[in-house]
């Protein structure tokens, strides 16, 4: 219960502050957050050279945190249609591989108000926080992407579901 009720302030606070909205990367993604995201230094994945430009990332928290935000561009070096169904089995795997375990994965196509096509995955996994030790409490999860100026786009929102202010931060930043 203790657990529930720092966590539950945590996240309450986030959900009842002021929120900035800003524009991040290129492609930009602009969306409206609890607090600023951090810019974080990432090089393109070797053997990627040729296909992407330029990596952009940006983040609140850290993954064991009750609420985490990462937000991804990726400029194409060649113009090219990319396929989302693909990209976004990439994205999970990156995902896995940086500790998401037993990932339950409902995905979708989606549009946002603006007319913006994308793909939708959301689930829930358990978080994987050293070669010995899986978190038991599952965390909920989602993951945006988007192309379009010749780049990829990528929301991943990751939180422990509190029941009741998670939830609704999510919704605010993803409609």
């Amino acid at each position: 219960v203790y657990k529930r009720q720092v966590i539950g302030n945590e996240i309450r606070d986030l959900s009842e502050g002021r929120w900035i909205k800003s524009e991040y990367g290129n492609p930009a993604v602009i969306i409206e957050t609890p607090e600023v995201l951090v810019r974080a230094n990432i090089e393109v994945p070797e053997g990627m050279e040729t296909i992407v430009k330029e990596m952009r990332s940006f983040s609140y928290g850290q993954k064991q945190d009750p609420f985490y935000i990462v937000v991804t561009t990726s400029k194409l070096a060649q113009p090219k249609e990319i396929d989302l169904n693909e990209a976004l089995e990439g994205a999970l795997g990156d995902f896995e591989k940086s500790g998401a375990k037993n990932l339950v994965v409902k995905r979708e196509e989606f549009e946002t108000e603006k007319g913006i096509k994308g793909m939708r995955a959301h689930g829930e996994f358990n978080l994987q926080i050293s070669d010995k030790k899986i978190l038991k409490e599952p965390r909920q999860y989602e993951l945006l992407l988007f192309a379009q100026q010749d780049g990829l786009q990528q929301v991943l929102i990751v939180y422990e579901d509190d029941g009741r202010f998670s939830e609704g931060i999510k919704k605010r930043m993803t409609d």
